[in-house]
């Protein structure tokens, strides 16, 4: 993922915690800094805040990914925001053209650059129409579940970075395979090298001559 991707691991205010948590069940989550076990993510998260504080990022180049709900929509997905007659009426269509506009250049940023420009544009595309697509008046109260709770905001966000990233790799992978010498799948050790094919010397080369009658 590009370090400027507003979304790259390495500006994560939280990541270093999140790194750290370890869900045993769905009543028991366990610090992996100390080992202590809460029966809830909550309190975990409270744990990480008053004893693993210095696991917290910062820096004027740090971000925290909740201040991009505008974005992902995080109300309306989680179900907490439920869209009634007025705010469908007096949608804000100025605003989301806003947000829009910031999506399309998040995405941008978090689009790997290639040398194939149009495999970079396919990529770009796809980030916008699963993000950027439902900051409209006519998609933006559009779930994918109708009785997501709460408990799945987090869930959503997570899934779409992951899919996001995903696309990334999958993309990256493919283009070093097909267009480059230097597979990443060889380089990985998930597929033998390629055999060069060696030329005679250029002098040693047959060459086709017509037979002249």
């Amino acid at each position: 993922m590009p370090q400027e991707c507003p979304l790259s691991f390495t500006t994560d205010v939280y990541a270093l915690q999140e790194q750290q948590k370890l869900e045993e069940s769905s009543s028991k989550w366990v610090c992996q800094f100390c080992g202590k076990a809460f029966y809830e993510e909550h309190f975990l998260d409270m744990h990480f805040e008053n004893r693993h504080a210095d696991y917290i990022r910062k820096g004027s180049n740090v971000v925290c990914l909740a201040d991009f709900c505008h974005i992902f929509r995080c109300d309306v997905v989680s179900g907490r925001s439920v869209p009634e007659y007025w705010d469908r009426a007096l949608c804000h269509d100025k605003m989301l053209k806003k947000y829009r506009a910031e999506c399309v250049a998040m995405m941008q940023k978090c689009t790997p650059k290639l040398a194939d420009s149009s495999r970079q544009k396919e990529i770009s595309a796809a980030l916008n129409h699963l993000v950027c697509d439902f900051l409209t008046c006519d998609k933006y109260w559009e779930r994918k579940e109708s009785e997501m709770g709460p408990i799945h905001t987090m869930i959503y966000i997570f899934a779409v970075f992951i899919l996001v990233f995903a696309l990334m790799v999958y993309y990256t992978v493919a283009y070093s395979h097909f267009y480059t010498d230097d597979s990443l799948l060889i380089l990985m050790g998930y597929e033998k090298a390629r055999p060069k094919v060696l030329l005679p010397p250029k002098h040693q080369q047959l060459r086709y001559r017509p037979t002249v009658r």
